[in-house]
């Protein structure tokens, strides 16, 4: 079936895109089309439902935020706003105004879209998304393009998280709201909608999407900020196709980019392959900081992984410095807090390896000890549980394919490592979307995965820790539930004061480090690879050159 389907995928490319060259007034298209390989399609066009990385990377073309970070010191800069927000005369008060804007079918982007999509995730309280607008009490539009914000206190998420979010269209989604309202299960409703189409205020609109294979993105005439200079960038975009082509293929990419039918890998080239594309004639290698890490995480909704004694027994096995030395080939850093150690103003220091300094056995018989003093036992050098069943396989779910290929390698180490107190441990490997589909429906034991790019404020651990995101849909994947914790995130998301957050997210670090709902692992630089030879203006940020400024700033080498 596999050549079936390529077969297929290159019929439609061809009459898509290849045909159309042949007619007078589209050579100038093809020589301005850049061709972008992204190992998944998105699981979503659902703006709603679009959590997961693949779908956030295809709608950041198309759904703008009101403010960005410039490219240069990646300071908050006004996007869709016209400037910075304007405070009010109380300190729960602030006004933006819109720049004039529109849509891709020509009507204005007004205050009533961003209005209308804040109350949809307020009303239905959509996971992924509430937690940046939790503080807002009430939203007032004073004209078509200006509106006021009134929080219900003190909040700098408000203004590190929310004022950067994108929003919607209201003509394209207000019958759809209506509808789900009317269910028994309106955010299931809403979040199961599968649009085939998207409105785009954005650089580029949605032109052709042949699901699960390509899409065909579009120059959008009506993009507002084409022209403008901000941060020392000439906004165009000056590319008048992008072709986003969904392929698993690994090897396939690369030998495509080398022949320069691909212009750029769109993620982190497989660690064995960069020494193979650094021989590659007209290609360039971009090396930027990543801003997140890999981490191990339980289901704390079965057991034993609901025991923290159990979790800290399988942490304290975890050598971070043996899998970067043996796995990693010492291309990493070691992370032991939930905010990796590159975010050096919020990362806590004093959270480290509990097993510091001790060998793979004294480890085991520490853990051991933790275990024993639990309720557990061992017979023939087998787990027993507290409640005398023996233990089952702990399934350690990975990502197969182009998602950072050593996590099955590193899930085998602690498979290893493990086994030397009895539990025992099996592996799967599962598509990006399978893998998703089942963390966000709870049916895993234990996973190895990663957050890619974290933002500089800490206020992304409500998402991933608050009781409020462990239902279904929210990104709370162990279903960690604190009160503490809550109570810890909920002070600091309301403190103004930055030396008084900061002692909160150091006591929500250790909290975390406790109570060990994951654990994290390491950290390392991202290697990704585009052509030099057709397009010029590629800017580097920390989490990659696949930022929205390269897209606005690309340029044809004639």
């Amino acid at each position: 079936m596999h050549w079936r389907s390529d077969v297929f995928k290159k019929a439609v490319f061809f009459f898509i895109i290849v045909f159309p060259t042949v007619l007078p007034g589209f050579a100038n298209a093809v020589e301005d089309s850049i061709h972008i390989v992204i190992p998944n399609s998105p699981k979503s066009l659902n703006y709603f439902d679009a959590t997961d990385a693949w779908s956030q990377k295809v709608l950041r073309f198309f759904h703008m935020p009101l403010y960005v970070r410039g490219p240069a010191k990646g300071k908050m800069l006004p996007w869709l706003a016209e400037s910075l927000p304007i405070p009010g005369d109380r300190p729960n008060v602030v006004t933006i105004r819109l720049r004039a804007a529109k849509w891709d079918d020509d009507s204005p982007v007004t205050v009533e879209d961003l209005i209308f999509t804040v109350k949809i995730i307020q009303e239905f309280n959509v996971p992924g998304h509430m937690e940046k607008w939790q503080d807002v009490l009430k939203m007032e539009a004073l004209d078509e393009r200006t509106i006021r914000f009134t929080l219900k206190g003190p909040s700098p998420g408000f203004f590190k998280r929310a004022l950067f979010a994108p929003f919607v269209q209201k003509k394209r989604w207000f019958r759809t709201a209506l509808s789900a309202r009317a269910t028994d299960d309106p955010l299931g409703t809403l979040t199961a909608v599968t649009p085939q189409t998207v409105s785009s205020n954005g650089p580029f609109f949605l032109q052709t999407y042949t699901e699960p294979f390509f899409m065909v993105l579009k120059k959008n005439p009506h993009f507002f900020a084409r022209g403008h200079e901000m941060d020392g960038i000439s906004v165009g975009p000056y590319l008048n196709t992008i072709i986003l082509d969904f392929n698993r293929d690994v090897q396939k990419s690369l030998n495509e980019l080398a022949k320069g039918k691909v212009d750029f890998i769109w993620w982190d080239l497989p660690r064995g392959s960069v020494l193979k594309v650094e021989r590659m004639p007209h290609v360039a290698l971009y090396r930027t900081n990543r801003t997140g890490y890999d981490y191990l995480a339980f289901n704390l909704n079965r057991p034993p992984f609901n025991d923290r004694a159990f979790r800290r027994a399988v942490a304290l096995l975890v050598d971070r410095k043996q899998m970067i030395r043996r796995i990693l080939t010492g291309g990493g850093t070691p992370v032991y807090s939930v905010i990796p150690p590159q975010n050096k103003f919020w990362s806590n220091p004093r959270v480290a390896d509990a097993g510091d300094g001790l060998t793979m056995e004294e480890r085991a018989d520490q853990a051991t000890k933790i275990l024993q003093k639990a309720g557990y036992s061992w017979v023939d050098t087998h787990l027993i549980l507290p409640d005398g069943k023996k233990m089952k396989p702990m399934e350690i779910l990975t990502t197969r394919g182009w998602h950072r290929p050593f996590r099955l390698k590193v899930a085998l180490q602690i498979k290893k490592v493990l086994s030397k107190i009895g539990i025992p441990v099996s592996t799967r490997m599962q598509s990006f979307h399978q893998m998703i589909a089942l963390l966000r429906k709870g049916d895993f034991d234990a996973f190895v995965m990663g957050w890619a790019n974290l933002s500089e404020d800490p206020d992304y651990l409500k998402t991933f820790f608050h009781s409020r995101e462990a239902g279904s849909g929210g990104k709370n994947y162990t279903r960690f539930r604190n009160a503490a914790f809550d109570d810890l995130v909920e002070r600091a998301s309301r403190e103004t004061d930055p030396g008084r957050r900061k002692a909160l997210v150091f006591d929500m670090q250790v909290l975390i480090a406790r109570e060990t709902p994951c654990i994290p692992l390491y950290t390392g630089p991202r290697v990704e690879a585009a052509r030099n030879d057709h397009f010029k203006g590629w800017i580097e940020m920390p989490g990659g050159i696949g930022n929205l400024w390269s897209f606005v700033h690309l340029r044809p080498i004639k």
